[in-house]
């Protein structure tokens, strides 16, 4: 169970210091102010970190990290609402969630997770 979320945990930081390159890109380009930026860098710096620690330290660290898995997918809803559905950095962020949630757990898990995408 812990190799699961440590290797998760490694494609968590991953994906989320590559998605805030997108996300940054738009926050650039629409001015956005210093309180966005830093939920961004919290969100992509520090969450990937507390998330592997909740996870670690959960009784059942499986089911722990399939709800991580969860918040990431509202998350990135949440990111691509703010970037005002700019075509390429949401497209890519969409996919990247995509791709990882099926590689996980299959399709079921990732309809599940897209429902959290679409509705934040």
């Amino acid at each position: 169970m812990i190799e699961v979320v440590d290797r998760n945990h490694w494609m968590r930081t991953l994906g989320m210091g590559l998605a805030a390159l997108s996300v940054a890109s738009v926050l650039h380009e629409n001015g956005a102010g210093w309180p966005t930026w830093l939920i961004m860098g919290i969100n992509a710096f520090v969450w990937p970190h507390v998330g592997w620690q909740l996870a670690r330290r959960s009784r059942d660290p499986l089911r722990m990290e399939f709800r991580n898995l969860m918040l990431d997918s509202a998350i990135g809803g949440a990111w691509i609402a703010v970037m005002q559905l700019n075509l390429v950095p949401s497209a890519l962020l969409a996919a990247m969630l995509t791709i990882d949630r099926i590689a996980v757990a299959g399709m079921r898990f990732y309809l599940r997770t897209l429902a959290v995408m679409v509705s934040t």
